[in-house]
This record gives C-alpha cells, structure tokens and sequence, in this order.
C-alpha cells in the first residue's frame, strides 16, 4: 500500500494508472468534471461510471469523452472514487475526475494506492446497477446544468470554448432551437415590470417574440435576422422568462407570436451556450440558409433546426 497524501499525488497516480495501454481501465467517481481528459490521455475503451448530476458531473466533458472512445455508464448516487487498472494498480480516493480536484482547485484530497488484486472490481460495477449513457440522461443533465447557473448566478470564465464543427460531432447533440425575426420589437411592458420588481433591471438582456409552445425556459435560442440575403446578426439568448404580451402593448404584441423569451442578464452569468459564435460560424449560416431556401425557414413548423440546415452549415464551415 502506498499512501497518496495530496492532489499533486493522487493526479500522478491516477494519471499512470490510466496510461494508454492495452490492459483494461476503470474509472468509478461520482463526477466527472471539467477537464478530466487531462487524466486520461487516451480514453478510448476506458470505462467510466459516474453520477449524472449537475454542478458536479459536466455534459459536455462526457462528450467529448464518448466521442473519444470511453465507454460510459451512469449510476445515481454512487459516490466512490475508485480508479483501477489490471496488473497496474488499484487507487482508492475522495478525489473526482476533474481538475478543481486534481489541477487547478484547492481542495485537500487523500488516497491510498493498491495492488489490482485488492479489489473485486467487477463486483464493485455490479453492486452500483448503473446503465449505459443515454439521451434522456444526458439531455436531463444538460437541462439541470443550465438551471443551476441561473440559480447560482455564475460569473462563468467561458475559457472551454466549443466551435460549431466539434458540436455537431458530439453525440448525442447538446440541443437549441432557432430564433428568427425580419423587425425590432419592444420589451413587453408587463415583462419589465417583472425584472424591474425581482432583479432591480430596468430592461432585459436580449428578448424574442415567439409563440406560447416554441420554447420553454432554460432552452438556448439562437436569433437572427432573416433577410432576403439570408440569416445575419446571429446571436444566443438564453429563455430565463417566457412572458405573454398584453394586446394593447402595441409596440410589442403581434398576432400570430403573442409571447415573448426573454434573457434578463447578461451572458456571463450563464453557461456556456452550445457553441460560440464566430466570423466563420456567421458566413456559413448565411449561406447555409440561402441554400436551405428562406422560404423553407419562414414556413418551418418547428423551432427545432432541421438536420438538412445544420448538415449545411457544416459543409459551409469546411
């Protein structure tokens, strides 16, 4: 048995431990947070079993470690720390896969290394019932993730930066839904009356007319302006208020979308959206709605981006 007394200790350990190689890795740890691929150096075939939970397990790192071949389980309310290699070793910790306990963080973790031989792990993966990664799970998490920034008011560094090509190779797809509008529009007057009486906000953020059923809060619209030389000016608004508009709000009400989705703060007090939005991103939308045909947008049923436009704009980006 050797004693691992630091973090510096336990992310040396954890990261021989889970060298590449052909012997089998496992990695059972309550979460799995921001940065874990740091301790992995190849996760392909690596199996990981974590809980699903927001504010301790990030959606996004476990896809980008399914993308590289980790094989992925969730178990809820399951948390051991346990990394196991065959013929290498066994660690036994209070530390999670993530870099706010084995990088960056300051938190003060313990653990002891074993022989392989110490532990049944089989039996250990047995005993947590867990199941395979899922969209419905996944998606969950992805919902709670989002939430809990609201609730906690993060002032998020947005340093983990995903770009639309990566997203859209992520399975399965962190979701969003479009937002187009041809005219400005007034904030809802009784909307801010609402964020001046619970925020002390004069105004919202950013806001979009829409009807009752396109989105709900805490989804990430993408909005832009849908012109005869296609869609221009995109940008995200996340729905934080979903507010019907008053007919004799004149400046703001229209017949066919009576409501509004509003983005009260701004977005450093969010997660990050989906993707970031750059100059290549901005180029290959406009084009890819052209070709989509503007009409075809205008006349969509749902404000769910069908996969013929989205397949467009990434052929557009490359």
């Amino acid at each position: 048995m050797r004693i691992l007394d630091s973090s510096a200790a336990i992310r040396r350990a954890i990261t021989d431990l889970m060298a590449p190689g052909k012997t089998r890795r496992v990695a059972i740890t309550a979460f799995v947070g921001d940065g874990a691929r740091a301790f992995i150096r190849n996760p392909k075939g690596v199996e990981i079993i974590c809980w699903p939970k927001a504010g301790g397990t990030n959606p996004l790192e476990l896809r980008r470690l399914k993308k590289a071949g980790a094989r992925i389980r969730f178990a809820d309310r399951v948390h051991m720390k346990v990394y196991w290699a065959a013929r290498r070793g066994t660690i036994i910790t209070s530390a999670n896969l993530s870099t706010n306990a084995l990088g960056t963080g300051s938190l003060k973790e313990f653990g002891v290394f074993l022989p392989a031989d110490a532990v049944s792990i089989d039996d250990v993966i047995e005993s947590l019932k867990s199941r395979p990664l899922n969209n419905k799970d996944l998606q969950r998490l992805e919902m709670e993730h989002r939430k809990l920034s609201v609730s906690q008011r993060w002032q998020v560094d947005k340093i983990d930066k995903v770009l639309y090509p990566e997203w859209f190779s992520l399975r399965p797809l962190n979701k969003w839904k479009l937002g187009w509008w041809d005219e400005d529009c007034a904030l809802a007057k009784n909307a801010e009356e609402i964020i001046r009486t619970d925020s002390g906000k004069r105004t919202a953020c950013d806001w979009i007319t829409c009807k009752e059923a396109d989105y709900k809060k805490h989804d990430w619209v993408l909005s832009f302006q849908l012109t005869k030389k296609g869609a221009i000016g995109p940008s995200w608004i996340y729905v934080e208020l979903l507010e019907r508009v008053s007919r004799n709000d004149k400046n703001a009400y229209y017949d066919d979308r009576p409501y509004q989705a509003i983005q009260v703060w701004t977005p450093k007090h969010y997660t990050s959206p989906p993707f970031t939005i750059t100059k290549n991103f901005r180029t290959a939308l406009r084009r890819a709605s052209v070709a989509f045909g503007i009409g075809r947008i205008e006349k969509l049923r749902s404000v769910r981006p069908p996969s013929a436009l989205l397949a467009m704009i990434k052929k557009r980006m490359n």
